[in-house]
This record gives C-alpha cells, sequence and structure tokens, in this order.
C-alpha cells in the first residue's frame, strides 16, 4: 500500500470518527467528515481503486446533504458518476448524474443543473442515445422554467437532441423536435437569427427522406407565410 493510500485510510477513519455520536456529542459532525471522505476518494481515484473512490464520494455526497449542503452534495454526486463512467457502469453514472441535477435544483442553481444535465446527455450519445435524449429534453425544461427564461439556451439543446434523433434514424421524433426547438427561438430576445429558415429546410429534407412530399411542401408554405423573408435571413 502506498504512502498516498495509507493518508487516505487515516482521512477515512477520521472521518468516521467525526461521524460518532456518543453521550457528550448528541449530533455527527458531517461538516467536518466531508472532506475527509472527499480527500480519500481522490487518492483512491488517483490509485485507480475506483469501486472504494466511488464510495467515498457517495459518503461525501451523504455528509454534505445531512449538512444542509444541496449544492456540495450535487457535486459529490457528479464525482461518483465520472466514477462510474470509468467503471463503464453507466445505468449509475446516469442515476448519479439525475441526482445531482435535482440537489442542484432544490439548491436554487438551475444553470448548473442544466450543464450538468448536458454534459450527462453528451456521455450518454454514443453509449445510450434514448437516456442521453432524455437528459437533453430535461436540460431543456430546467432552461425553459427559470425565471427569466433561457430560450435560446433550451432551443441550442433540443437542437442537439434533433441531431441524435437523426443520427438514430428516428425522422418523426426529429422533425417534431426541430417544432420546439424553432419554438424555443421564437421565444428568445433578440430573434432567431436565421435559426428558423435553417431548421425548415431540415424539416423538408427529413420529409423527403420519408417520401412525404406534401408535408415537406407544407412546412414550406407555413413558413413562408408567417415570414416571407424566412429563406432571406
Amino acid at each position: 500500500m502506498t504512502s498516498k493510500l495509507v493518508e487516505a485510510n487515516k482521512l477515512i477513519e477520521d472521518g468516521e470518527k467525526h461521524l460518532k455520536t456518543g453521550l457528550f456529542k448528541w449530533r455527527a459532525d458531517y461538516d467536518s467528515a466531508a472532506p475527509c471522505f472527499q480527500k480519500a476518494g481522490i487518492s483512491y481515484k488517483n490509485a485507480k481503486n475506483f469501486e472504494k473512490a466511488c464510495e467515498l464520494f457517495l459518503k461525501t455526497a451523504d455528509c454534505h446533504f445531512k449538512n444542509g449542503s444541496r449544492f456540495h452534495a450535487a457535486k459529490a454526486y457528479e464525482e461518483a458518476g465520472m466514477i462510474c463512467k470509468e467503471l463503464k457502469e453507466f445505468n449509475k453514472f446516469a442515476a448519479h448524474f439525475d441526482h445531482a441535477s435535482n440537489l442542484y435544483l432544490e439548491d436554487g442553481t438551475p444553470d448548473t443543473a442544466a450543464l450538468c444535465l448536458i454534459q450527462a446527455g453528451k456521455t450518454l450519445e454514443s453509449i445510450e442515445p434514448n437516456w442521453a435524449l432524455e437528459f437533453f429534453k430535461k436540460a431543456a425544461d430546467v432552461y425553459v422554467n427559470e425565471n427569466d427564461g433561457r430560450s435560446r439556451s433550451a432551443a441550442e439543446v433540443t437542437g442537439r437532441a434533433s441531431r441524435l434523433l437523426v443520427k438514430m434514424n428516428k425522422y418523426e421524433d426529429a422533425i417534431i423536435s426541430i417544432d420546439k426547438e424553432k419554438e424555443y427561438y421564437a421565444q428568445a430576445d433578440g430573434g432567431d437569427h436565421g435559426a428558423s429558415g435553417r431548421l425548415i429546410c431540415c424539416q423538408v429534407l427529413l420529409y423527403l427522406q420519408l417520401e412525404d412530399r406534401v408535408r415537406a411542401e407544407s412546412v414550406i408554405a407555413d413558413g413562408t407565410e408567417k415570414n416571407p423573408r424566412i429563406f432571406l435571413q
């Protein structure tokens, strides 16, 4: 055992002592225990003992949560999730990142929640694309539900979902996703910067791929009726 792991084990012992209660100590000292487990977790991660590292990051998260710090608990869940990625335990990775995003929302930091969800989605795109879609959708919902309404950010992450659906050959679902993207851009401050015309072109190509000329022509007519200069922007 390396000296770093000896130090890590000492930190674990210290952390467990902070959690003990007794006759004259009625409450566990979560504030002191959390950094002990976190530092030990980093040492085990560096030593490539990922199972132990994950266990320690989850103990860190539990300490922060019980100490009332949702934000720091969420960060620890993200660390545990990244360890699960190394272990290729993607179901646990997804669960930890989803839980972290919920804690960020409870903490009142929706931007951080959305970024957490997007990171998870990007990681899962090529591995579990259906899970990735759920993460992107949840991130878009978080942006839309913010007090100041982050419609442009919602549109951008929905665009990522639309492109993934195309890669999955789910053209009908991609068309619906693009409709949502257009809706978000329409609500964005400062206009859509020509995004609507580009997205209509994407829908036309998808309809043609589905051999549906009628709906392809319909989406063009609908777009030009709302904005005759839409393809000139």
